[in-house]
């Protein structure tokens, strides 16, 4: 390739939607990737024993949150890869052999649509869920100024400040909070946990769904290499970037025996909590740069097993939470993959594996846990929950450990997350899934992050381009309900309602 207009350095979700956003405004790309396939924090491969495709863990979408990540696998081709539950059925949970179906009617509009899993769910009583109204009151009504005025409290503190029971905190917010944001209830930055809130009770039945890759997750993105490859890109697999050239800009990325001088810039993806080890040190001090530094790394240990036997007819089914347990989440890729016509495949996710013991909301610390604790502390898990289980026999496992699926999104760090693009370093630009896209940190975040970053690549270009989309709107009854909360005259009224639930009310 001639002297190239853009270099991204990392094949994830984050660079490749870069990349191709580039490429495909008629600049020449050449991307930068260490691992020997693509996809970053989202690859897979084939397992070297069964030859059946793993990931580096398992993963779901959501619809229709998800926009630009679909946005993504439309441009590669892959969309039509995904598998979806049946409309209305949010997930399962799972205490011991008592299945919880949470289900939203998709008759009614949210947040009225929650209602009914609420009231049916055996775990929770009458108060519970009437001491939870005024959260999500709250949450329906708060701005995005008023969001980020939360992210000095954890998410504890602010569910005591509003008098949820400690049952509905035990049960759903701990729960919740794991799952999505990775991090304990204590540590969790409020802002972060409402954030997503606000989405969850707010986006309407008729809209929302779950849904899961098909195949490999790796499957989903691999297939870019093809599409940037007939734009004209260049995509260097196993390779490293040794360092930078440049005080006040980026003159050059170097690699071994070569040099690479982009006309435009350098897009660099790597996770937050890896930056300052990677660029110079000189440019430690230009903005955003040192605010990422506070951006600390979630890890993940994901194990898989393969039985031999079918054991349940479940896509995706989580433990509710306990402070004893391991993990989260469990898939049985047999009832997810088409065709599948072999036994059980199941995959499960322990989440912020490093987590102490101490003050905290798990009850042990699993950095120092072996491969076969964790296999065996995961079997047992799955035997809890399915019965068919029990007697069957395990003909394969493996457990990845995955360093650093998020940043820990924890008290002060959601005003951290800095708009994707361009840096106090001219011609750098960044691009991740910690970028302030107003959503949690995920794959949607990584390529809503790489459309900012794109925007600002193709400015710098001279060739503007608007490529964020606007999420779909909350449902039409709750942003009606937000406003309404938020309206001074109904003052009196929230008071009225306060003396009838405790005094809760008042604090809207």
């Amino acid at each position: 390739m001639a002297q190239p207009d853009v270099v991204v350095v990392g094949g994830g979700i984050a660079g490749l939607t870069v990349a191709l956003s580039a490429a495909e405004a008629g600049l020449r790309v050449v991307v930068l990737e260490r691992q020997p396939r693509l996809g970053g924090r989202a690859r897979g491969w084939k397992d070297p024993t069964t030859g059946d495709p793993v990931s580096i863990g398992p993963h779901v979408v959501t619809d229709p949150d998800y926009l630009h990540f679909f946005k993504l696998l439309r441009r590669i081709g892959t969309f039509d890869k995904l598998a979806w539950q049946p409309p209305g059925h949010f997930m399962t949970w799972m205490e011991g052999e008592r299945e919880i179906s949470i289900d939203q009617p998709t008759f009614l509009p949210a947040p009225f649509s929650w209602l009914p899993a609420l009231y049916k769910d055996p775990l929770l009583k009458l108060r519970d869920v009437h001491a939870s109204l005024p959260v999500i009151a709250f949450t329906l009504k708060c701005s995005e100024e008023e969001l980020l005025a939360l992210d000095g409290e954890s998410g504890l503190d602010f569910l005591r400040r509003f008098e949820v029971t400690e049952n509905m905190i035990d049960h759903f917010w701990r729960f919740a909070c794991h799952a999505i944001c990775n991090v304990p209830l204590e540590e969790v930055s409020a802002c972060a946990l409402i954030r997503f809130m606000q989405r969850l009770v707010g986006t309407s039945p008729r809209l929302a769904r779950i849904g899961f890759a098909n195949c490999g997750l790796g499957d989903l993105l691999t297939p870019a290499k093809e599409r940037l490859e007939e734009l004209g890109a260049e995509v260097r697999l196993r390779t490293e970037v040794l360092g930078f050239e440049g005080d006040d800009e980026v003159t050059g990325v170097v690699l071994e025996g070569e040099v690479l001088r982009p006309r435009v810039g350098v897009v660099v993806t790597l996770p937050a909590s890896d930056l300052h080890a990677f660029l110079p040190e000189r440019w430690h001090q230009r903005a955003p740069l040192p605010q990422l530094a506070g951006l600390k790394p979630c890890a993940y240990l994901c194990t898989y097993i393969w039985f031999d036997r079918k054991l349940t007819d479940k896509q995706f089914w989580a433990r509710t939470f306990t402070r004893e347990g391991l993990n989260c989440d469990f898939y049985d890729f047999s009832n997810i993959f088409p065709g599948w016509t072999k036994p059980s495949f199941i995959g499960t996710n322990c989440i912020d594996s490093t987590a102490a013991s101490s003050g905290g909301q798990r009850d042990h610390a699993m950095n120092g846990m072996s491969d076969d604790e964790v296999f065996e502390r995961t079997l047992a898990e799955i035997r809890e929950n399915i019965p068919l289980a029990r007697d069957a026999k395990v003909l394969h496992w493996t457990v990845n450990r995955v360093p650093q699926a998020i940043h820990r999104p924890v008290v002060g760090t959601e005003r951290l997350r800095p708009r994707g693009g361009a840096t106090g370093v001219r011609g750098l630009f960044l691009a991740g899934d910690y970028c302030a896209t107003q959503f949690p940190c995920s794959m949607e975040s990584a390529a809503c992050g790489g459309y900012q970053c794109a925007e600002a690549v193709l400015s710098a270009a001279g060739r503007p381009r608007a490529l964020v989309e606007a999420r779909e709107p909350l449902d039409g009854a709750a942003t009606l309900l937000g406003r309404l909360l938020g309206q001074e005259r109904l003052r009196p009224l929230l008071l009225g309602l306060s003396r009838l639930n405790g005094g809760q009310m008042a604090k809207l």
